[in-house]
């Protein structure tokens, strides 16, 4: 997600005396801090609650600004350093216009692929009315469901799990098809928990399985929210503190 947002202030101080000029640098470097503070900690995170659905705080806090010089600043959306969450700039990256609207791949689905459990195509729908997946305040599936989900289906078919079993259908680790009337020849796809015996059984459909693509509502323009608000805000902020500089200078 990079991409140049460039503002040319020879346009604001070509019409400046040599005083003024001196002081340009320590305007230039306010300004840039003031822009790529003002950027990732407030503007754009309340961007991005008009445009999501109660967007969670790990989002709101993925925007980072970076001081190059006094005349350059680096805004980026960007987690690499959180190892076992989903990275925004992964998943925000589908929602903002001109990219590419397929859904990020998650962790999770990559594991589902990775470990040979459904084909490439497969991408589980979780089941969010199901009483099975508890969700959070902000009407997403719990880190903890996927945690117990992925536990569950490292171990055999037939082996329990604190007294649940957790199948997916189809299971492509399965090395012969399900005995022809059992259970698993009676579901449809999807990821399922499964409780008791046979003859007191309790079943839960976790997650459906599509292998439509996933397509996202392209609703976050990122790159000219940034950009026009650099442009409203560069001279007006510029000519502040430039103002201060002179007010408080020594001769």
């Amino acid at each position: 997600m990079a991409r140049s947002v460039t503002h040319n202030i020879d346009s604001i101080t070509k019409k400046l005396e040599f005083l003024q000029k001196r002081h340009v640098p320590y305007a230039a470097r306010t300004t840039t801090k003031r822009l790529g503070f003002q950027l990732s900690r407030k503007d754009i995170p309340t961007y991005m609650k008009g445009q999501f659905r109660k967007p969670v705080p790990f989002t709101l806090g993925s925007v980072f600004y970076n001081v190059i010089s006094d005349y350059e600043v680096e805004i980026s959306i960007n987690r690499d350093k959180v190892a076992k969450k989903n990275d925004p700039k992964f998943y925000l990256n589908p929602t903002i216009p001109g990219q590419p609207s397929t859904a990020y791949d998650t962790r999770f689905t990559q594991f589902l692929h990775r470990g040979n459990i459904v084909p490439p195509t497969y991408r589980p729908v979780p089941i969010k009315g199901n009483p099975g997946m508890k969700l959070n305040a902000y009407g997403n599936v719990r880190p903890s469901e996927y945690s117990r989900i992925v536990t569950g289906l490292k171990k055999p078919r037939n082996e329990k799990t604190r007294n649940f079993r957790y199948v997916s259908v189809p299971d492509n680790r399965t090395p012969r098809p399900p005995r022809k009337g059992s259970l698993f020849t009676k579901l449809g796809d999807g990821i399922y928990r499964i409780k008791g015996s046979n003859k007191n059984l309790t079943l839960q459909k976790l997650m459906s399985y599509t292998q439509r693509p996933i397509n996202v509502s392209q609703r976050f323009d990122y790159y000219n929210f940034v950009e026009d608000y650099s442009h409203a805000f560069i001279p007006r902020e510029f000519g502040r503190h430039l103002a201060h500089a002179l007010r408080t200078a020594r001769f």
